[in-house]
């Protein structure tokens, strides 16, 4: 969510930043990358994303900060091409 204020001719924006827990699952997976599930599991195959950890025998999450360095990793190839 984006805030807009004008003052004085300045336009000022606040961006709210959405906290993350340390694992996640596959759907804010999908959600922080904007990436679909198959997506992702795709890009674990080629080697190209951080693999899935088994928490429990029924439960698959992702180190939150390793798929946060993988898109700030992929943005900023993004800006140099």
């Amino acid at each position: 969510m984006a805030l807009v204020e004008h003052t004085q001719g300045l336009f000022i924006m606040a961006i709210q930043v959405k906290q993350y827990p340390p694992v996640v699952k596959i759907g804010t997976v999908c959600e922080i990358t904007t990436l679909s599930k198959s997506s992702v599991y795709d890009l674990i195959k080629k080697g190209q994303f951080p693999a899935s950890r088994t928490l429990f025998s029924n439960r698959v999450v992702w180190d939150t900060a390793e798929v946060l360095a993988w898109l700030e990793s992929n943005l900023s190839k993004g800006a140099a091409a």
